[in-house]
């Protein structure tokens, strides 16, 4: 008695493994796409928040010595002189200097000889650092308000900013 068994084999065809590493190449491929557009949102969101950090900052910095300032004057230079007055005899005691680079694209505050210079810097495509800020222009009316634009550049795109403030008392 010759008994023929017919064992059914288990496992996988070729088509089915081939199907199964299709479906598992697609699954990585959208997964390091993902990570890849994560990381480039990681990257602009700490770009946005550098620049709204510096705006914020010169923002507040030019606001406050301007509305503390009692005169205004622009130099040939095209530089900013804001005079107080720190005793209330009507007379300028004391001088900031509100200062641009020759190439107008560092701002810098002079104050009780102490000169600090606000810039704002973005990596460039080869990897350095690079001025971001140009074109600073002060702007005065000759009655109140004083202005100080100037442009961010980030991605070949330029935006225009502008700090606007009025001087005391006047």
């Amino acid at each position: 008695m010759n008994r023929f068994y017919k064992h059914k084999q288990s496992g996988f065809t070729l088509v089915e493994l081939l199907v199964a590493l299709m479906i598992a190449a697609i699954v990585l491929a959208a997964a390091a796409t993902m990570a890849d557009a994560l990381a480039c949102g990681k990257e602009t969101c700490d770009r946005m928040s550098r620049s709204t950090s510096y705006l914020l900052q010169i923002q507040t910095r030019l606001s406050d010595l301007i509305m503390r300032a009692n005169a205004a004057a622009i130099s040939l230079e095209g530089n900013l002189t804001l005079g107080y007055d720190t005793n209330d005899d009507g007379l300028t005691d004391e001088a900031v200097i509100v200062s641009k680079d020759a190439l107008s694209n560092i701002i810098t505050i002079t104050e009780n000889g102490i000169a600090t210079a606000y810039t704002y810097q973005l990596k460039n495509q080869a990897g350095e650092y690079q001025n971001a800020q140009s074109n600073v222009v002060f702007g005065y009316d000759g009655n109140k308000l004083v202005t100080v634009k100037f442009d961010l550049t980030e991605n070949s795109v330029a935006q225009t900013h502008q700090v606007c403030a009025a001087l005391r008392g006047k």
